[in-house]
């Protein structure tokens, strides 16, 4: 695992840049009523305005056979 660290700012913007989250589809209101809320789940968990996690990918290559 890799550890990540970012601004609450900095995960809400990745989070709109999401399609289903994106601030077109979500429109102004909808938008900032989704900042407020996660901003509010996430602000706990931050320590000097950052939030740190770890992410891990895994990749698993095979053939399908039929």
């Amino acid at each position: 695992p890799q550890e990540v660290s970012q601004t609450i700012e900095d995960r809400l913007r990745c989070q709109h840049s999401r399609a289903t989250w994106s601030e077109d589809h979500l429109g102004p209101d909808a938008s900032a009523e989704f900042d407020v809320g996660m901003r509010a789940l996430l602000e706990p968990y931050a320590i000097d305005g950052k939030l740190t996690f770890k992410v891990q990918t895994r990749i698993e290559w095979g053939r399908l056979t039929r």
